[in-house]
């Protein structure tokens, strides 16, 4: 027994080589647990203090948000009617945003509804620099002009807006901004050429019907007219016929550009008459030219006057050396008639 020594040998190193393992195994554990510990304050530590660089530099979103929150209170006093804070608010709007146009324009308008009109009077003009704006601002500048008292200062701007699309009739003629000027023949003019009148309002409109032509004398009837208004109410059809076996068809219109009226009319004869004019002091009176069909042209001037029991005079003057003296070649009252009467002839 005592002679294998080697049993016991080996059997005691191998004990004492696993209890160093053991300690060196739990050492590295330490320090590894020590190291993660480490790492995680540092983690921790960082995540908590703020990012140098990010803190430096702005926040883009800061300065837009504000701007927003700004527009949205703007708004909703603007579409409430509370024109005092809109403006208020929307001076700061423009301010920081000078390039909306949105902001101008109900800028502008809350400080008319507010009744400053002169402080008004810069701010639509900058509204109307934009091209979304420049119709609607143009005519409010006119508004603004006529409530201070400055007629042809507002007739302009009218007109400025007119020339750039603006349309508008009704709201013209009703604008209570424009109560100053609404009797003013360049603004009736300017609403000529904003649209026709609606039927049953324009000069032109009492020569609707159907008219048996009369000597103004005697009385005696010498044919028949009848206009209508045709074209969406664009256009006036006139048709004549005479008891002479004179008959012709004439065409009157409201030039958008000049807001006067346009007529032409052309006979069997081939005669034809070019005439432009407007309603004045209750009379329409229209100058032109008369071609015959030789070609020889002459002055003409037409006038219809409308009489106290419906009745209108007719009056056709012609100047044939342009020297200013005119002769009357046509006088006829028109006298409403029914049309189922004319196949009964003179009388």
């Amino acid at each position: 027994m005592i002679g294998r020594p080697g049993a016991s040998g080996v059997i005691g190193s191998g004990v004492g080589c696993g209890g160093r393992g053991i300690v060196r195994n739990l050492v590295v554990s330490i320090l590894v647990l020590c190291g993660l510990g480490a790492c995680l304050m540092i983690l921790s530590r960082t995540a908590a203090e703020p990012a140098g660089p990010a803190a430096e530099s702005p926040d883009p979103g800061g300065p837009l948000e504000e701007t927003d929150d700004l527009e949205v209170r703007a708004e909703r006093h603007f579409l409430r009617g509370d024109y005092e804070e809109a403006a208020g608010t929307y001076r700061q709007v423009v301010r920081r945003q000078p390039d909306d146009g949105l902001a101008w324009v109900r800028l502008a308008y809350a400080t008319h509804e507010l009744g400053d009109y002169e402080a008004a009077l810069p701010l639509h003009e900058r509204a109307s620099g934009f091209p979304e704006n420049r119709v609607a601002s143009l005519f409010k500048l006119g508004c603004a002009l006529s409530r201070l008292g400055r007629v042809d200062a507002a007739i302009e701007a009218i007109e400025d807006a007119v020339e750039v699309g603006y349309r508008d009739r009704g709201r013209a003629e009703h604008e209570e901004d424009l109560a100053l000027i609404r009797d003013d023949p360049r603004f009736r003019t300017l609403l000529n050429r904003m649209a026709p009148p609606p039927p049953g309002r324009a000069p032109l409109d009492v020569l609707i019907g159907h008219w048996a032509l009369r000597d103004p004398e005697s009385g005696q009837i010498a044919g028949f007219s009848t206009v209508q208004r045709i074209e969406d109410s664009h256009v006036y059809l006139e048709q004549w016929s005479t008891f002479e076996g004179g008959m012709g068809r004439g065409m009157a219109y409201l030039d958008p550009e000049s807001g006067k009226y346009e007529l032409i009319r052309v006979d069997a004869q081939g005669e034809v008459h070019r005439l432009r004019g407007s309603f004045d002091d209750g009379t329409i009176r229209l100058d032109g030219e008369r071609v015959v069909s030789s070609g020889r042209t002459t002055d003409l001037r037409v006038s219809f006057e409308p009489q106290s029991d419906g009745r209108i005079l007719r009056t056709f003057l012609e100047s044939e050396d342009g020297s200013g003296g005119w002769s009357a070649i046509s006088r006829s009252m028109l006298v409403p008639e029914d049309p189922a009467w004319r196949i009964r002839g003179p009388r």
